[in-house]
């Protein structure tokens, strides 16, 4: 290489050299360009993301010599109101500026996935499915030695295992204004108890009535030595789900710790439900199974099943807020907010009765104990319902797109009907296929279901992880 041009390398090499030293060693640190302390906190989720690289290289570390440079370094700021001008002190203000904060607290676009360990209201049987008493007894309610053994209670579904999926999207670049979605599943579970049988100490077990014909308590005799062998169970199932969507405005943020978010939109739930009652009894040497008002003798056996199946969803509006405090990598919030809408309560009811000789085939008839002619099959209505929901969450930043999320959520809602509300005890023998009076029709006619209703609540802990980009 010439002189010429070792000479023209060296000058490049100490010009470059030169002023990076100078702003490695004595820049001040106070001048420093460097961006927000820590993290930048979440979206309206309470997803947060971390920045990248610490703002642009100050104008003092640029050599003045740089290719495509004016002679004596950078260009001066352009005039305040210029196309591509400075932001911030002396800017012109854009228009979406004043409904939010100065800078991005999270992602653009985010999606999350929660497992759901929740828990929900016991479910009621509000009305006796079951007495045991002695050896001479005829199981009736009130009759010497008589005890109830199921129903009159609430049985439990103890805890659903679920998922959450959210997803939300700013539509201003200053996250003032957006959108949001969640949709929720509690997927089926089954309950209910196992076989109840008599007992040496309570050998009767039956299934306690009004007769509505006569007005006294009366039994459908399950299990007596000698006479009876017999038991009973009940089955049943429940589904929770719901989702929302709706806009989200962040109506505080003044670049501190705290923001507040206003929430609106729609909010769909669903509580379906089923409960399955079936009993039998098997004729012994002193008994008779009755089957459609006629005897037939040992080994003869009678078996019983009412199903009941309820719906509740829930189509109405949505408003609420949520305060989120952001520190560093750590986001907390809390939400508030209320559903207002009509909630579609239906349901079905039915039941069979089936006799077995060991004969002929098993014959079965409609009509069951509780689900006769008159109170069988659909039935529906429409009321206003009230739907609060509480939650709370703690979103912890992993890398630059990925959180950790923690949270609780519990949800009221006012007024739904649960399949063990809706059965009554006063029941038409004449109506029951195991009665001896059946088809005789005299007495009033079965009541249809009383749509009771009661509050339901659903609650539990989430755990999962969020992605914004």
């Amino acid at each position: 290489m010439s002189p010429r041009a070792l000479t023209a390398v060296a000058a490049v090499a100490a010009a470059l050299a030169g002023p990076a030293g100078r702003a490695t060693a004595h820049f001040p640190p106070e001048a420093a360009p460097l961006g927000p302390v820590g993290g930048y906190p979440g979206a309206p989720g309470g997803f947060s993301f971390m920045p990248g690289p610490a703002g642009p290289i100050p104008p003092a570390s640029l050599p003045a010599g740089m290719p495509g440079l004016p002679p004596g370094g950078p260009p001066a700021a352009m005039p305040a109101g210029s196309v591509g001008g400075p932001v911030g002190p002396g800017a012109p203000e854009l228009p979406t500026d004043t409904l939010g904060g100065a800078a991005a607290r999270g992602p653009k676009f985010w999606v999350g996935a929660e497992y759901l360990a929740f828990w929900t209201k016991k479910a009621p049987i509000s009305v006796p499915l079951a007495t045991v008493g002695p050896a001479t007894g005829t199981g009736a309610i009130g009759t010497n030695g008589t005890q109830v053994v199921l129903g009159n209670s609430t049985y439990d579904f103890k805890n659903f295992s679920g998922v959450r999926l959210t997803t939300g999207y700013w539509l201003t670049n200053n996250e003032s204004v957006g959108i949001e979605a969640n949709i929720f599943i509690l997927p089926r579970k089954q309950s209910g108890t196992p076989p109840i049988f008599g007992t040496d100490l309570f050998p009767t077990l039956a299934r306690p009535f009004l007769d509505t014909t006569t007005g006294l308590q009366s039994a459908r005799v399950l299990n007596q030595p000698g006479f009876f062998a017999g038991g009973i169970r009940t089955d049943a199932t429940e589904t929770v789900w719901g989702a929302e969507i709706g806009p989200v405005w962040r109506v505080y943020d003044t670049g501190g710790h705290m923001t507040l978010d206003a929430l609106a939109g729609f909010k769909f739930f669903s509580l379906e439900e089923s409960l399955a009652i079936s009993d039998f009894a098997a004729a012994q040497a002193g008994g008779v199974a009755i089957f459609q008002g006629l005897g037939s003798p040992s080994p003869a056996t009678t078996s019983v099943t009412d199903r009941i199946a309820t719906q509740n969803r829930f189509y109405g509006g949505m408003i609420g807020g949520r305060a989120n405090l952001h520190y560093e990598a750590l986001t907390l919030s809390v939400t508030g907010k209320v559903g207002l809408g009509s909630m579609q309560e239906s349901g079905h009811l039915d039941g069979s009765t089936t006799l077995a000789t060991g004969v002929v085939p098993p014959v079965t008839t409609p009509g069951g104990f509780f689900a006769v002619a008159g109170n069988s099959g659909q039935f529906s209505r429409s009321k206003f319902v009230v739907i609060p929901e509480v939650g709370a969450n703690a979103n912890v930043q992993v890398t630059s797109h990925l959180a950790l999320t923690f949270g609780y959520t519990f949800m009221y809602v006012s007024s739904v009907i649960r399949p063990g509300d809706q059965l009554s005890t006063q029941i038409n023998p004449t109506l029951v296929p195991t009665s001896q009076n059946f088809g005789a029709r005299f007495g009033p006619a079965q009541q249809p279901v009383p749509l009771n209703t009661s509050t339901f609540w659903v609650q539990g802990i989430n755990i999962g992880l969020a992605v914004g980009y």
